[in-house]
């Protein structure tokens, strides 16, 4: 039984000032791995049935619509819960949105009246948007006195929360450029 011979050659050359040229030569032998070990073969008859066959079933995948009802399902009962108008209102839109998997678009904009109510009107009436699917919050910023009239006029800083889930895309930038034309100054943030 011979074992089998492996020879591998190379040449090198370096220049390094002279020339030098190397060769090597190696040389090996192996012997080969033993062959697998024969498989038994399987007793046939009624006693040993072949195995069945092994189904791989995907794993169940949760019902989309499903899972988006006990969603709506969980935001009505919180929204549900909320007493104030404005806040059940605010809590809607920003659940939606989060259902939706949109942002939430906040505009925010300077508006003078005599009250945050009548600031929040003229600043949704100036935009465009209609006032179901906004919340208007106003905070007073600082008091100015009119000369001519007796009744004074209060500056107030606007936000109007709004997202895509129920407000358009170009209905917000619309929004934003009606606010411009009024006068104001609106900025937009997500």
């Amino acid at each position: 039984d011979s074992l089998p011979i492996c020879e591998q050659s190379m040449d090198a050359s370096c220049e390094t000032g002279a020339r030098q040229h190397y060769a090597f030569k190696s040389m090996w032998a192996f012997n080969s791995p033993p062959p697998p070990a024969p498989v038994p073969p399987r007793p046939a008859g009624p006693s040993h049935p072949p195995p069945p066959p092994v189904e791989k079933l995907p794993p169940p995948s949760p019902d989309v619509e499903e899972l988006r009802e006990k969603a709506e399902a969980s935001r009505d009962a919180l929204i549900n819960t909320i007493m104030d108008p404005k806040a059940k209102k605010k809590a809607g839109i920003l659940a939606d949105a989060a259902l939706t998997g949109v942002m939430v678009t906040k505009i925010e904009v300077l508006a003078t009246a005599e009250n945050g109510d009548l600031a929040c009107n003229f600043v949704l009436q100036s935009s465009g948007i209609d006032a179901r699917l906004a919340v208007c919050e106003a905070a007073m910023a600082t008091s100015v006195s009119r000369r001519l009239l007796s009744v004074p006029n209060f500056i107030f800083d606007i936000d109007l929360i709004t997202s895509v889930a129920s407000v358009t895309r170009e209905d917000i930038e619309t929004a934003i450029v009606k606010l411009i034309s009024s006068g104001l100054s609106p900025t937009m943030s997500e």
